[in-house]
């Protein structure tokens, strides 16, 4: 029984759409569509475009579904770290930051002063990095970033691009692994981190 799935494959330079097809024990890999990424500069911070990834992803998918493709599902693979916010209503709360963003770099001093780096590590067991999301949301909070107060949920960024194609609002584990915001001893989210932090 022949089986097919398109896998999306995003860094921060570029994207393809990868259709797999599963026959006789066999998995044969087909580009199906690949095109370019970036973070965008404004106003001295470093931003995604979410909505220009969903538009190609959509092409991806649109090829392959014209090339004859019967698809069993779909993924989607990116980056860690990075996050988008939605409101109440589900829209996005303020432009998803990219994890390069030169205000990740000043934070870690006001973060540590909340919350100790030894708790932190005992807590989560994460290397620590500029980029992680605990010091992106760090630096949100200490420059009262507006979209915060508006924020109802948060979706890593392979999440939130699922949630563009189906409404899906989910946190996958292994993902959530990489924001410095999971307790791995309690199996559920550092609580102590987030309460410490404002969030």
């Amino acid at each position: 029984m022949k089986k097919q799935y398109l896998a999306f494959d995003l860094g921060a330079s570029s994207g393809r759409a990868m259709l797999g097809t599963i026959e006789n024990g066999k998995v044969d890999l087909q580009e199906m569509h690949r095109f370019e990424n970036g973070s965008i500069a404004i106003n001295g911070g470093l931003f995604w475009d979410f909505l220009g990834l969903f538009r190609e992803m959509k092409l991806g998918l649109q090829k392959t579904l014209a090339a004859g493709a019967k698809l069993d599902g779909l993924a989607i693979d990116t980056w860690g770290v990075d996050y988008a916010l939605l409101d109440a209503n589900g829209f996005w709360a303020g432009q998803p930051r990219c994890y390069r963003d030169p205000r990740n770099e000043t934070v870690e001093d006001w973060t540590f002063s909340r919350i100790s780096k030894e708790e932190i590590y005992k807590l989560t067991g994460i290397q620590f990095a500029s980029f992680n999301t605990i010091f992106q949301l760090s630096a949100a909070v200490r420059d009262k970033d507006p979209s915060l107060s508006i924020a109802k949920k948060l979706l890593f960024t392979p999440n939130a691009l699922t949630y563009m194609f189906c409404g899906d609002v989910s946190a996958e584990y292994s993902i959530a692994t990489t924001s410095q915001l999971y307790d791995s001893n309690s199996g559920d989210w550092a609580w102590k981190i987030i309460d410490a932090l404002g969030l």
